[in-house]
């Protein structure tokens, strides 16, 4: 994917806030289904750092979303 931005270990996901708060869900929750800590979802969240390829898989499966769902929100 072309419009991904690689940031500080890793693509920012800026479309994981929008969606979980779509779905109604605390960071406890994805994190929860995700199997990752709050803190990665936070900081995530909060663009401090990226997404690797594994926490961007668990992710996507947790969420039963696409990487692009989560990288490129707005396309």
């Amino acid at each position: 994917m072309e419009n991904k931005t690689i940031h500080r270990r890793g693509v920012l996901v800026p479309g994981l806030k929008p969606l979980r708060e779509s779905m109604g869900l605390t960071r406890a929750q994805v994190a929860s289904r995700c199997s990752l800590d709050v803190s990665t979802i936070f900081r995530i969240e909060e663009q401090h750092f990226g997404a690797g390829y594994q926490t961007l898989k668990a992710l996507i499966s947790g969420l039963e979303t696409t990487e692009e769902a989560l990288t490129c929100p707005n396309l």
